[in-house]
């Protein structure tokens, strides 16, 4: 490429020959000047909005940063990025240019591209929004999965749409592409058939919910709350503190026992009192152990008994009921009836049973049970 220097360089009225007498690719140095400081200007006038835009949201009062409408423009301002800014700048530097077909072309192409990425990144940015507002506002686990599952599929939607619409745009035949897409996505899927696996079984998550976010599960082995649903793997927060990340497809064949949706927890206790204790106290233990259960809040007495004569004592069998899944309430309604026992029994004169062993001797001839053997001992002196 020839580049066409000037035999002199002068300044005359502030004007320099030199640039708009030197050209390069069928422009000017001028035109190129221009269109590089119109590139930059306009990144950096476009960052400077975007960052008055963010103080001026975060300074609204905090009734008002619950709302859908002020969630949704946050996320659209967090969302807005580098492909918007290289868009519109190249965009008016392509204004003090002229370029080849081809290479306008090229360029019209890559603003293409980047505003459709941003259109996308501002489409999945409202989107979560409006979901998180939703899901806060109905406040239950079930909704943060509903919301997640949502989010999933969507993102999927706003990709593929931005997808086939710039694609269109750069003049690509959609018919050939689907047709392509069809041939090689059967062998895609036979090379990634686990991960696709995965992302089905998340899908399952999702939609067939056997568990939501929050929610305390057991999995095999695995024992913890559930953090995330993901497009691949399951993560859960184990009761030993670390995160657990499962594989969607190996957490679908599992056998799930869910403790996040009991509704109220069945409880069975026995304790034991010593043997050669008056009926009357045997009764009166079973009145106390009832009296205990139903003292409580948030509980239902089902039954006490005296049900059976133990190795060590007299057993009795308490059930009830606690009308929640929470274990630190149950634990909370098991301390203060056994305190209730443990008070009323000593007041009672009621003993618990204790495992002791009682060994008894007897006289007999030498050989038999419980007798000394050998000769008996001399008399002493």
């Amino acid at each position: 490429m020839k580049i066409d220097l000037p035999k002199e360089l002068e300044l005359d009225n502030l004007s320099v020959p030199v640039l708009s007498e030197t050209h390069f690719a069928q422009n000017s140095l001028l035109s190129w000047s221009i269109s590089i400081a119109a590139f930059f200007a306009v990144m950096g006038l476009i960052r400077l909005i975007k960052g008055v835009v963010a103080k001026r949201l975060a300074k609204r009062p905090l009734s008002e940063t619950t709302t859908v409408g002020h969630g949704s423009w946050t996320q659209v301002v967090k969302a807005t990025g580098w492909s918007l800014y290289l868009a519109l700048g190249i965009s008016a530097a392509r204004l003090a240019i002229e370029l080849p077909g081809a290479g306008e072309k090229i360029l019209t192409g890559l603003v293409s591209l980047l505003l459709g990425i941003q259109v996308a990144r501002w489409a999945q940015a409202i989107l979560g929004a409006v979901l998180e507002a939703w899901a806060l506002r109905e406040g239950d686990a079930r909704s943060r999965t509903a919301a997640g599952g949502i989010r999933f599929m969507g993102r999927i939607v706003i990709w593929t749409v931005v997808t086939l619409l710039v694609l269109s745009n750069l003049g690509v035949e959609l018919n050939a592409v689907v047709a392509g897409l069809g041939v090689g996505g059967v062998a895609a899927a036979l090379a990634v058939q686990s991960i696709l696996g995965d992302m089905f079984a998340g899908l399952f998550m999702y939609f067939d919910r056997p568990f939501d976010i929050g929610e305390f599960v057991i999995l095999g082995d695995v024992l913890g709350t559930v953090e995330s649903i993901g497009l691949r793997t399951t993560r859960i927060n184990s009761l030993s503190g670390e995160q657990i990340v499962l594989p969607n497809g190996d957490l679908a064949k599992r056998f799930i026992r869910n403790y996040g949706r009991m509704r109220e927890r069945r409880i069975v206790f026995k304790l034991s009192v010593e043997y050669n204790l008056p009926a009357e106290k045997l009764e009166r233990a079973r009145q106390i152990l009832e009296e205990a259960v139903r003292a409580q809040p948030d509980v239902r007495f089902d039954r006490a008994h005296f049900f059976a004569f133990g190795q060590y004592g007299l057993e009795y069998e308490v059930v009830y009921y606690v009308l929640s899944g929470d274990y630190n309430m149950y634990m909370d309604r098991q301390q203060a009836i056994n305190l209730h026992i443990y008070r009323e029994f000593k007041a009672a004169e009621i003993p618990f049973a204790l495992p002791v062993q009682i060994l008894g001797f007897r006289d007999g001839p030498p050989g038999a049970f419980g007798a000394p053997q050998g000769p008996a001992p001399a008399p002493a002196t």
